[in-house]
């Protein structure tokens, strides 16, 4: 069955990834394109830690002006944990990295509320995301960009739940239309049974798929781990959302024409069996840097806007987009406006240097806008950190067959001992100038090795007249690297100013990662060399 294809997957994917330089716990996601594993993630992101506060971030360094002088990126979660699948399942990602600050990124008292809605006990810092239990935007408005999604038009097969093979495999998928707050309630996941689905992603709409279990979604505590998996035309898993949490979600942008069809199955892990509920979101997705000049009549300090909204990061349709989402579904949750930079910035790459692979985005927040690992208690970077949908770690451009999230140096585990050997400084250095494209980067941190190696980098994509030099005076302010930003030799630390609007922090907190033992890419720290 595929619940055991997926499992022996991910099983593979841990044997082989271990045993060689491309060593992690766990994979995540795989391009449908690829022969080979496409991501790297820890191999439960819920399961239950086993140590402290993860938040990696040794002294990273300072209040973050946006004079690149040690600003934060926050942390590093403990990997190890146990995970109610192996290696994939739980789609857990590793991250250090982000600068604000709200307290274990739950207790912040500014938020109107997160993305999905699902009454978790930590206050919600978002400012405007994207989920409540209604489908409706944290500011209470529907979001009816998706309305014009009519059900009758969408072309899937009638919506079924059954327990008796209506919908048990590819050959019988069950239809879910792309309406916002669009909802399925009390569907049974039957014993020794998958549930398949079909959603067509209307073209330019951002679409996510929530399922809302009826119980701890956790088989310790009522056997109700049911997992979330896109498939492709074959039946085969492409990426998942897997956890021990209550819910599970993934999200899509469509930036074609027309509509594009997903093949989704739910399945139970380990035997488990629930009820669940379907949520369908559904909203506008823009292609550009500045998510204002879509909004023009929400003020950009607006603490509800829709620029201001957490959302999932939607996995990239085609190379082309110049990016994936390598990291779990549960800690890709990124503000908008936030989001529309870090894709137009990709994109950016891929027009300026043709064929380049696409670019892992690691840990991002959780969809209430908290850090990474708040959710099973176990930060993974450190308190106040990832918070609001402000930061995102982002692997490096590399020379080698992929750009996964790696260390790109020798290193004794905090920095790089020597320059870096498969960093490519050009694209790299390209792809930070135009995220300083935005007005509001507070700052983005890296390895002080790699620091030298893109400013030269830089210097001369100035001489072949790619980048003039007013870039290269922000490039120079906005960089950071040194003592204040340890544990980044296997990626960069993005992080945003939230305009001149509310931040829902006092101190913005230092560092990136607290120790060796709780860096989450710690298992990356050999570089592969092509």
């Amino acid at each position: 069955m595929i619940s055991i294809s997926l499992r022996a997957f991910s099983r593979l994917c841990l044997v082989l990834l271990t045993a060689s330089t491309l060593a992690t716990s766990g994979c995540y996601y795989m391009r449908a394109d690829s022969s080979g594993l496409g991501g790297v993630v820890d191999e439960d992101a819920d399961a239950d830690a086993d140590g402290a506060d993860s938040a990696d971030e040794a002294g990273e360094g300072a209040d973050d002006e946006a004079n690149g002088d040690g600003t934060a990126d926050g942390g590093s979660g403990d990997d190890n944990s146990s995970a109610d699948d192996d290696a994939g399942s739980d789609d857990g990602g590793s991250s250090p990295g982000s600068d604000d600050d709200t307290g274990h990124g739950g207790g912040s008292d500014n938020g109107s509320g997160s993305d999905d809605g699902s009454g978790n006990s930590n206050d919600s810092p978002d400012p405007g995301s994207d989920n409540g239990e209604d489908g409706s935007d944290s500011d209470g408005d529907s979001d009816d960009s998706g309305s014009a999604s009519d059900p009758a038009a969408q072309n899937v097969p009638p919506f079924v739940d059954d327990c008796g093979g209506q919908n048990d495999d590819i050959a019988s998928l069950a239809g879910l239309v792309a309406v916002e707050g669009q909802t399925y309630t009390s569907v049974q996941l039957c014993s020794g049974e998958e549930d398949w689905y079909q959603i067509n992603v209307p073209a330019g709409m951002w679409v996510s798929v929530e399922l809302d279990i009826d119980g701890s979604g956790h088989n310790g505590t009522d056997m109700t781990d049911i997992d979330l998996v896109e498939a492709d035309a074959a039946g085969d898993p492409i990426w998942w959302s897997a956890s021990e949490q209550d819910y599970e979600r993934l999200a899509w942008h469509n930036p074609g024409t027309v509509a594009i069809s997903k093949t989704l199955f739910v399945y139970g892990y380990n035997g488990a069996v629930a009820d669940y509920d379907i949520l369908i979101r559904v909203s506008e997705w823009d292609e550009g840097m500045d998510c204002d000049t879509f909004y023009p009549g929400t003020s950009p300090s607006s603490e509800t806007g829709q620029c201001n909204r957490i959302m999932q990061f939607p996995q990239a349709e085609s190379d082309d987009e110049g990016y994936y989402v390598e990291h779990q579904a549960h800690y890709s949750n990124l503000r908008r406006e936030v989001a529309y930079l870090v894709r137009y910035a990709t994109s950016a790459v891929e027009d300026a240097f043709p064929g380049t692979n696409p670019l892992s985005l690691m840990d991002m927040g959780e969809r209430d806008g908290s850090t990474p690992g708040n959710m099973v208690g176990q930060l993974r970077h450190p308190e106040g950190t990832h918070v609001y949908g402000n930061d995102i770690d982002i692997a490096y451009y590399q020379t080698g067959a992929d750009n996964q999230g790696r260390a790109v140096c020798d290193n004794d585990g905090y920095n790089c001992t020597a320059p870096p050997n498969i960093l490519d400084a050009e694209r790299t250095a390209y792809f930070l100038i135009r995220l300083m494209d935005s007005s509001h980067v507070r700052v983005i941190g890296v390895d002080a090795q790699i620091d030298t190696a893109v400013r030269a980098a830089a210097a001369q994509l100035q001489l072949q007249g790619l980048v003039t030099s007013s870039e290269i005076q922000r490039f120079d302010w906005y960089l950071a690297s040194g003592d204040g930003w340890p544990f980044h030799h296997h990626h960069l630390h993005f992080s945003w100013d939230w305009e001149d609007g509310y931040q829902g922090r006092e101190v913005i907190p230092d560092g990136c990662v607290i120790s060796e033992g709780l860096d989450p890419y710690r298992v990356q720290v050999s570089p592969v060399v092509p």
